[in-house]
Formats: structure tokens, sequence, C-alpha cells
């Protein structure tokens, strides 16, 4: 990991995120190596995007919550789903 990037990524998750994107099951795999408990933690607690089955499949093997996985296993597909969840109408829980 480059110099100074430990401290730049516990800011960010300790600011939370909108949602986090794997392309790979190794990204989820290096990720979770890097992080300390309490950070783990915190990961969990994010919605995730995984490119397809397999990285869906480790994602969930760490505890991650994955609500956007496309049909197929390419980035483009991955953008427009990420996008629709984006855009998908939210339910109003006062009605």
């Amino acid at each position: 990991m480059p110099p100074g990037s430990a401290p730049r990524l516990e800011a960010v998750l300790a600011d939370g995120l909108d949602l986090m994107t794997f392309s790979a099951s190794s990204t989820v795999s290096n990720l979770m190596a890097l992080l300390d408990t309490e950070n783990k933690l915190r990961v969990q607690t994010f919605p995730v995007a995984s490119i397809g089955p397999l990285t869906t499949k480790t994602a969930h093997e760490a505890g991650l919550d994955v609500v956007v996985e496309p049909e197929e296993s390419t980035l483009d597909a991955m953008l427009e789903a990420i996008t629709d969840y984006f855009n998908r109408p939210v339910a109003n829980p006062a009605e």
C-alpha cells in the first residue's frame, strides 16, 4: 500500500460511503486484509456493488451487504446497475 494510504482510507470509512464497489474477489480479500477489526465492522455497514457472482460470494463471506450485482459481469453492466440502484424509487416510510 502506498505510504499515507491507511490514514486516508480510515478517514473515508469514518465519513461513510453511499456504495462500495468491487470488480474482483481479490479486491474484497485485499481490502479486508488491510482493515483492523473496527474498520471491518464499519465496512460491513455499507452497501456494496459487486461485478458478478464470484465477487458477490467473496463479499458475502466477508460479511458485506451486496445490493448491486449486474446480470452480465462487466464494468459497463455494473455501472448501469449502480445507476439503476441510485435511480430506484425509495419507499416513503410514512405511507
